[in-house]
């Protein structure tokens, strides 16, 4: 598979509800990784490439910090199955200033420790 991240992307182990945009079904998932392109998700169903969908999820700088919650919209780029559920790749397609310099901000706190 070609590699096509532009950004550098950091780990992330979160909660998240993705809302399908068709149907406003909603799926709880695991943040894997997060960029402000993009995030990988770890998913117990399998969603199809090509897919628009409204993500949820908080952005906490701190383990005890309640963060901010940001709802980006996105579209899901790639689908793998994996050992601990299909790993899904969405790009962010609607996202705000406010929320890009949320994970921006959020991005520059865990990789600098300011």
């Amino acid at each position: 598979m070609e590699e096509r991240r532009q950004t550098h992307r950091y780990r992330v182990d979160w909660p998240l509800t993705l809302v399908f945009s068709d149907t406003g079904h909603s799926l709880r998932v695991r943040g894997f990784d997060l960029s402000v392109s993009g995030i990988s998700l770890i998913s117990p169903e399998r969603v199809e490439p090509g897919t628009a969908c409204r993500l949820k999820f908080r952005i906490k700088p701190e383990p005890r910090d309640l963060g901010v919650e940001i709802q980006p919209w996105g579209e899901v780029v790639h689908a793998e199955p994996g050992d601990s559920g299909h790993r899904i790749g969405i790009a962010f397609s609607g996202l705000g200033l406010m929320e890009e310099g949320m994970i921006r901000g959020y991005l520059e706190h865990v990789l600098t420790g300011k």
